[in-house]
Parts: structure tokens; C-alpha cells; sequence
């Protein structure tokens, strides 16, 4: 009769025990809102997330996103420094279009809005921090000028 006593005990205990585990995973799980400002016309947005603080835009993104909308959601990530990139794609060939100088010819934005002189900066001067309960960034897209469109 005893071990049938116990038995609910060893229960409730490992139902709670799971339940710690639940809350622990949720805890390091953060959601990143990107806010597209700038947008004109219809194209899907497509965004690279780079991750650390030697994020390299040519290096594995650890996520991928796109959106018809001005909003873009990222979930289930850990808290820490990220570097953004992200294009509209104006004619539906799911490619940022470039010049024959490497110059993009769609509007492009990335994490910081930082006004490049010189090219695209490297993702290390677009650095955000994602905070554990999650962080909301604005990212203006900057359109290529008309004369480079044709």
C-alpha cells in the first residue's frame, strides 16, 4: 500500500521536473520584430540573420525570413548580438538584382541603417543586441537610385 502512495508523488514530481524543463527552454527562447519602414510598391522582403560579434555576411545565416507585410518575426532565438540584412524583391526572381558594378538594384536595408559610402559595411557596424525577453528593430530600406534601375 505504501509503494501506491509513492507512486503519485513520483509523478507530480516528474510532471514537475518536466515542467521546469519547459520553462527553462522558454526562458532562452527571444522573438526579434523587424519593422520594414520605406517600402514602396509590392515584393516579397527576404532577410538573412548573422549571428556573434564577428558576424560575417558571407557566413551561415542562423536564420532566414521573408514577408509580404511590413513586418517580419523571428522566434525561438537566444538572447545575444545579431546582424541583419534584408532585400525586397521587386520583381519576384527571389534574387537581389545587382548592377554590372555590384551595386543592388532593389531596395536593400540592413540592421543599424547605416549609410554606406563605400559598399555594403561589414556586418560587425550593424550589431544589435536580441534581449532574453525579446527586442523590436527598426530597418529602413534604401532604394536604389532610378537611373541605376534600367
Amino acid at each position: 500500500m505504501s509503494s501506491n502512495r509513492n507512486r503519485p508523488v513520483k509523478i507530480d514530481r516528474i510532471i514537475g521536473q518536466i515542467g521546469c524543463l519547459f520553462s527553462i527552454f522558454s526562458a532562452n527562447a527571444a522573438t526579434l520584430e523587424v519593422h520594414i519602414d520605406n517600402r514602396q510598391g509590392p515584393g516579397t522582403i527576404y532577410a538573412a540573420l548573422h549571428a556573434g560579434p564577428a558576424a560575417d555576411w558571407k557566413s551561415k545565416p542562423v536564420a532566414l525570413g521573408s514577408t509580404d507585410s511590413d513586418l517580419l518575426l523571428f522566434e525561438d532565438l537566444e538572447p545575444g548580438r545579431y546582424a541583419l540584412q534584408l532585400f525586397q524583391d521587386s520583381n519576384a526572381n527571389q534574387w537581389l538584382d545587382m548592377s554590372k558594378r555590384g551595386m543592388p538594384l532593389e531596395p536593400v536595408g540592413l540592421s543599424g541603417n547605416p549609410k554606406p559610402a563605400r559598399g555594403r559595411p561589414p556586418a560587425s557596424e550593424c550589431l544589435f543586441t536580441l534581449e532574453p525577453d525579446g527586442s523590436r528593430i527598426h530597418i529602413q530600406l534604401m532604394h536604389p537610385p532610378a537611373a541605376r534601375q534600367r
